[in-house]
């Protein structure tokens, strides 16, 4: 059984495959043997930017590493999310808790990382790249009539076509557009 899936292939640029490497050779160098395969691998999502999968073969977890394409053309984003996914091939059964956060944060103090789970509300996509930053206003605005909270969309989603569909996380109540 394979660890990849068939919607991944191998990552053809080069700088980004010298990063994985360097960043793979930190990790040993610090100590940890990060049982990875030796491939990057790129894939097409809008909610992520990278993956670990990992599988145990015996006494060890063989891991495959995939990055979102988009991030490609962002060092700094490639950067934090290559330490964050190889972090979590060094402890594949630790998730985002205190030992994936120091092993990630050993690794990364050479490229100037911090690991953290990176979330998607910390990046926008500004032609076809994610960019890290403040967010641009939203175009729309989705709401709970009853508790009044708000949520912020910049492009016409599902929940902003069909508000009706989808209810308030806390009081339960179909939402409206009102922007």
């Amino acid at each position: 059984m394979s660890l990849t899936p068939r919607t991944w292939s191998k990552c053809n640029d080069k700088e980004a495959k010298t990063l994985f490497n360097e960043i793979l050779k930190e990790a040993e160098s610090l100590g940890y043997h990060p049982h990875v395969l030796p491939d990057l691998m790129v894939f097409d999502a809008t909610s992520y930017y990278g993956m670990c999968r990992s599988k145990k073969y015996g006494r060890y977890y063989r891991s495959s590493i995939g990055i979102n394409k988009k991030i490609l053309a962002s060092r700094v984003i490639l950067t934090e999310t290559l330490v964050h996914e190889i972090a979590h091939s060094v402890v594949p059964k630790e998730k985002h808790g205190p030992k994936w956060k120091k092993v990630g944060n050993l690794i990364g103090k050479r490229f100037g990382v911090d690991v953290e789970r990176i979330r998607p509300s910390e990046f926008y996509k500004k032609e076809g790249i994610f960019i890290r930053g403040e967010k641009p206003e939203a175009k729309y605005i989705v709401e709970c009539p009853r508790c009044h909270q708000r949520w912020g969309y910049i492009r016409a989603s599902e929940t902003v076509r069909h508000p009706e569909l989808y209810s308030c996380c806390k009081c339960k109540t179909e939402l409206v557009r009102i922007k």
